[in-house]
């Protein structure tokens, strides 16, 4: 038997009422075979389910799904939802109550976020084939982590994985790791995202998969461990018609052996439709993704692609970080052509002095954190 490990899910707009009405004609019999065959089927559940208005408060859309969507989420027969992501206190504290409460009514287990680190950072462990098979989640360090007092998703803490994926391997033959980063729309990791992704497998995670690109991205083997660089949507509704990036999206087939052996499962989203690739569609993509792939494990084609990524934002993190987030400032500035003049000599140095230093940057994120809460 196997596993099956679908990437973001995200029920809401134009999805929001056909889930609410257990209306799945868009899931083709392919798709619907495969979630049928899987001993687990497991989704990253990207919107908190919740009737509270009240949103938290951060930079990035809102997404939050109505209660009544977990009529489609039990019809899809979804086992195991990981709520260890960016936008699971969306909807706040009272959001992620009632998606835990309603989950847990349905018989639909979950992990990764919770009232505090202490619950967020627990290993859910089940029976396959077997095999104690473990599941962990880590959010990228955006607006839903938790804290020792407060709830949310769990954090990016490299000291504590460093005490914490070894213990948990010890309790499990297989440890299955969700790591919530990316970047945006790329098939690539960032050269960090990789040493940290390739760090868990050093720990002794033996698959992890990184849900957060939108993209069905590049794979590695690593020192006999398994890493995904993005399995792309499941079920997201942008509100828009998706581009050519987010066209394609993937499952993971887990079985667990002597050893853990996975498949990758493409699949394309056509309007609503959602259906399983064949033919020559299906080798094309495959045969895409592997040539992608090989080029990550060359540290030189990943550092130069990255620094030509980072020129390629530079506009945007610079008009963010000098108009506050104000978009009417940033329109003043620029009209007035001193952006650049500001952005240059003493202030960059203080900002980058402030970012780049552990003690400095632990300092400013306490005081915008607590200011951010007033």
């Amino acid at each position: 038997m196997s596993i099956l490990i679908a990437g973001d899910l995200a029920p809401i707009r134009r999805y929001e009422k056909l889930f609410s009405q257990v209306d799945m004609h868009f899931l083709d019999e392919k798709i619907t075979k495969e979630i049928l065959n899987s001993e687990l089927f497991i989704v990253n559940l990207e919107a908190p389910l919740s009737d509270n208005v009240s949103k938290t408060k951060s930079a990035i859309p809102s997404l939050v799904a109505s209660p009544n969507v977990i009529n489609g989420l039990r019809e899809l027969g979804i086992d195991i939802c990981c709520l260890g992501n960016n936008h699971i206190m969306d909807a706040g504290s009272k959001g992620l109550n009632s998606t835990t409460n309603i989950l847990e009514a349905n018989s639909i287990e979950h992990f990764g976020a919770g009232s505090n680190i202490s619950t967020s950072d627990r290993l859910l462990i089940k029976i396959i084939s077997g095999f104690k098979v473990g599941f962990y989640a880590i959010s990228n360090n955006e607006f839903s982590i938790g804290t020792k007092e407060l709830p949310g998703a769990n954090p990016e803490d490299l000291i504590s994985w460093y005490y914490n994926i070894p213990k948990y391997k010890k309790q499990v033959d297989y440890l299955l790791v969700f790591y919530h980063t990316g970047i945006n729309k790329s098939l690539y990791p960032s050269p960090n995202m990789q040493r940290k992704s390739r760090l868990l497998i050093d720990l002794g995670a033996d698959l992890v998969t990184c849900q957060h690109s939108h993209v069905t991205g590049t794979y590695e083997n690593y020192n006999g461990g398994e890493i995904v660089y993005g399995q792309g949507d499941f079920i997201f509704d942008y509100g828009v018609d998706i581009d050519d990036f987010r066209k394609y999206g993937s499952f993971l087939k887990v079985e667990f052996k002597n050893k853990l052996e996975l498949k990758r499962i493409y699949f394309k989203k056509d309007g609503f439709k959602l259906e399983l690739l064949t033919g020559n569609e299906k080798n094309e993509i495959e045969k895409k993704i592997e040539i992608e792939s090989k080029k990550i494990t060359n540290p030189e084609f990943l550092d130069k692609w990255y620094e030509e990524y980072v020129m390629s934002q530079k506009k945007n993190y610079i008009n963010n970080i000098i108009s506050f987030g104000n978009l009417y400032f940033l329109k003043i500035l620029n009209r007035l052509n001193i952006t650049k003049n500001i952005f240059n000599g003493s202030y960059r140095k203080t900002l980058f002095n402030l970012t780049q230093n552990d003690i400095h940057r632990d300092i400013l994120k306490q005081i915008l954190n607590k200011k951010s809460n007033e």
